[in-house]
Parts: structure tokens; sequence; C-alpha cells
């Protein structure tokens, strides 16, 4: 049975599930199995989306699935496919924000981050932020059953991170160069001295960000 939770992350590490039960009425969304790879993608491209008209932030998205906030990391999205059943491929779509994080917490973090109360400048409620990101991203999939991903994906390259930086993508051998945006599918493209290379998955991250745009 589908089914919704929302999850929140105690100050000492520990996780309570504080809201968990079957999907509303609408929430369960059909999409043709060739959106599946640019999913993740556009779902980011959704949330900015959802954050910039409800709280006037501007939301920049690391691919594949990394929220950042100027320069600072603010959540990220997983997607998990289990197996298929009735015909269909079923996913799970994880989403973890920082909302309001305690000042101390940011000493077991070995990134810059930011959370979205420092943002707004206000606690935010969190079940008001699940209604709205929801009211963005449930009508935006199901559209997509019919319209594809193709404009999400066009919202993502205009929020692009990493374009224009110099970049390696863990891997065996890795790959190094500029960051050239995504493809047709969503897939990272990555300009080396042997030309443009299509990069499907895999850890990126910055060899500069001196004079990035």
């Amino acid at each position: 049975m589908p089914g919704l939770c929302s999850v929140k992350r105690k100050p000492r590490g520990e996780v309570a599930v504080v809201e968990c039960g079957t999907a509303p009425p609408g929430l369960i969304c059909i999409l043709p199995l060739e959106a599946l790879s640019g999913l993740s993608l556009a779902l980011g491209a959704m949330v900015a989306e959802a954050l910039a008209s409800t709280y006037s932030v501007d939301l920049e998205l690391k691919w594949p699935n990394d929220l950042y906030l100027d320069g600072r990391k603010l959540g990220g999205i997983l997607i998990e496919t289990t197996g298929e059943r009735n015909g269909a491929q079923q996913v799970v779509i994880g989403l973890g924000l920082n909302v309001n994080m305690p000042a101390d917490e940011g000493t077991s973090i070995g990134r810059p981050w930011t959370d979205l109360r420092s943002a707004v400048g206000q606690e935010i409620d969190r079940n008001k932020l699940t209604a709205n990101v929801l009211n963005v991203i449930v009508p935006a999939l199901q559209q997509s059953h019919q319209a594809g991903v193709v404009s999400w994906l066009d919202q993502w390259r205009h929020r692009d991170f990493l374009k224009g930086r110099s970049v390696t993508v863990d891997g065996f051998p890795p790959i190094s160069g500029i960051a050239a945006g995504i493809d047709a599918t969503g897939a990272l493209l990555v300009d080396t001295a042997d030309g443009i290379r299509t990069v499907a998955g895999g850890e990126v991250g910055l060899l500069s960000i001196e004079g990035a745009p």
C-alpha cells in the first residue's frame, strides 16, 4: 500500500517518525519508464520551485540530487526503485531537508551547510513545509505522465550548480573536466581533454571554485 512518511531527526542524532500513513488520493502518479532516468533531477527542480514560491529562496541544484543555497548544502533527494509489481516499477522518493537545525549540529557535518530557518529568518512549520512541497510535486508528476519531465529538466538547467566548474567524477578511472550541463535524459556532461563524456551516475566533486560563476 503506497504511503507517505514525515521523519524528524532529533538533536542527538536519533530519528523519530512523526507522521506516517496511507498516501492520500492523488498522490499515486504513473510515469513512463523513460522518465525515471531524469526523475531525481526533475524532483529537485520541483522542490526548488516550491521553496521559491513559498519562502522566496533561490536554490541551486548539484547533479545528481543535491540542493544548495548560497553555496551550502540544504538537502538532497534519493530515489529507489522496487521490484516490478502488476506490470509497473514502483519508486520510493526520499527528500531530506535541513529545516530547523540546532547551531551545534554543524560541528558534526564535514561540509558547508545551511538550513531553511537561517535562510528565511524564522522557525519553519514542518507540516506546512511538507504540504507546500507536495502541492507542487504531486500535480507536476501527474502532468509528467503525459508530457514527461523535459520541462522540469529545463528548469533544472537554470539552477545548475556545477556548470562551468572544474569537476571530478569518481570511477575507474575517474573523469575530470569542466561540467557542461546535462543531456536530454539528465546525464551529466563533462568536457574533458578527450571530448565530451556522458556520466550516468557517480559522486561528483569540485576541483576548484575560484572564479566559478
